[in-house]
């Protein structure tokens, strides 16, 4: 079965893309957000596909680095490895993600997350403010795991689908909700 990668994409991305009207798809191409982003943007949204609090699948999410590395120029890939993926790495990283969400609060009835489909590799979720707490109660987290899955039985068959570990959370979450 050919895979579709999730990659989580926090609501800065999505506005620096639309300020320059360019589609949420341009955030796998490394070569096209060297232009628009600081190092420590880049180096934030690599280290935002592996935060516990905004990442409900468990294990490495390596897609948005895989997608840039092949998106990049042979220069580019010397900063990406050099620069990009050690910043990712360190604490700095995180506190600028959580200096980003803190300073920017959601409206309480407002869903703070929004699936998208990137590509034929990727689908996306685009993270917003107010993700954090909203996934911590069950029947949030069970309605965000049925948004993934929705796009995902678009792509695959039904049997493909109940074999992803994703789907596996889902059940999880449905059991803890009874």
């Amino acid at each position: 079965m050919k895979q579709k990668h999730l990659i989580l994409v926090p609501f800065w991305i999505e506005k620096v893309l639309k300020r320059s009207n360019l589609s949420l798809t341009e955030s796998l191409n490394y070569s096209k957000l060297l232009g628009l982003l600081s190092l420590s943007d880049l180096s934030a949204f690599l280290k935002f596909q592996n935060c516990d609090n905004y990442s409900i699948t468990s294990g490495e999410n390596n897609a948005l680095l895989s997608s840039w590395e092949q998106s990049c120029q042979n220069d580019e890939r010397v900063e990406l490895d050099s620069t990009v993926v050690p910043l990712s790495c360190e604490d700095a990283a995180t506190a600028y993600i959580k200096d980003s969400f803190l300073a920017n609060q959601s409206a309480k009835d407002t869903v703070p997350y929004r699936v998208v489909d990137l590509d034929r590799e990727h689908y996306g979720v685009i993270i917003y403010p107010g993700f954090a707490e909203y996934i911590l109660t069950n029947s949030n987290k069970v309605a965000y795991i049925e948004a993934l899955l929705e796009l995902l039985y678009k792509y695959f068959e039904i049997h493909e689908v109940s074999e992803l570990p994703i789907f596996k959370d889902y059940l999880r979450s449905m059991e803890d909700s009874l």
